[in-house]
């Protein structure tokens, strides 16, 4: 193929496939495609359909953190560690939703960082029940 698409919603996905191309020396261009989103902000995936009502409702807190998370970056807080405990405090309050993890990391290499210099990735993975999320946003300080 010449070129083929990944959609960022699994970034890391991403960001290895691009490396992966680049050190095999692929004449193949990777096209990262922005995240989909439902009307009321949750990505886009199959599995959404295992959520109940209740835990949709739940699940909702992932793009709600990301976004404040993206306002407290825009407003200067460069310090992952405070970033992460934000983000880490909204997705506590809401019964029923685990955190897997939560990750600020460099956007090329998947490094983690302390600071954000320039830009970054927030990649989050939560649990709603039975059911495993993964939602990102990039940060811009």
């Amino acid at each position: 193929p010449d070129f083929a698409i990944f959609g960022q919603k699994d970034y890391q996905q991403l960001v290895v496939i691009r490396r992966m191309v680049k050190d095999l020396n692929l004449d193949v261009k990777i096209l990262g495609h922005p995240i989909v989103r439902e009307e009321d902000g949750l990505a886009m995936s199959s599995r959404n359909k295992y959520l109940s009502i209740d835990q949709r409702e739940k699940a909702l807190v992932l793009n709600r953190t990301l976004k404040h998370v993206k306002s407290l970056c825009a407003a200067g807080t460069v310090a992952t560690a405070e970033l992460k405990t934000a983000a880490e405090a909204m997705i506590g309050s809401v019964d029923g939703v685990a955190i897997d993890y939560i990750e600020i990391v460099h956007p090329d290499s998947l490094e983690a960082l302390e600071r954000i210099e320039r830009s970054a990735v927030m990649a989050v993975a939560v649990r709603v029940g039975e059911t495993r999320l993964i939602d990102n946003i990039s940060l811009e300080c």
